[in-house]
C-alpha cells in the first residue's frame, strides 16, 4: 500500500468509499449496493477505531439515501 492511501480516512477505502464517490454511485446498479451492511461495517470501523466523525457519517447517511431513492425509481 501506498503511503498516501494509508494515510487517507479508512472510509475512503471499500467497501465504504462507494458513499464517498458520487461518480461511483452514478456507475453502479443501485441493486448491487448492500446499504445496510455498508452501514453496519462503517459504524462498526470508526467504533473499533474510537474515531467519531459527524461529517463522514452524515455524507455516507445522504449517500444511502440516495441510493434508497434510485432503488424505489428503478421498481
Amino acid at each position: 500500500m501506498r503511503r498516501e492511501e494509508s494515510e487517507r480516512p479508512f472510509y475512503l477505502h471499500p467497501p465504504w468509499n462507494i458513499l464517498f464517490d458520487p461518480r461511483m454511485l452514478e456507475r453502479i446498479n443501485p441493486w448491487k449496493i448492500n446499504i445496510a451492511f455498508i452501514l453496519l461495517s462503517f459504524l462498526e470501523e470508526m467504533e473499533r477505531r474510537a474515531i467519531v466523525d459527524f461529517r463522514a457519517s452524515g455524507i455516507a447517511l445522504d449517500s444511502s439515501a440516495t441510493v434508497y431513492l434510485l432503488k424505489s425509481k428503478l421498481l
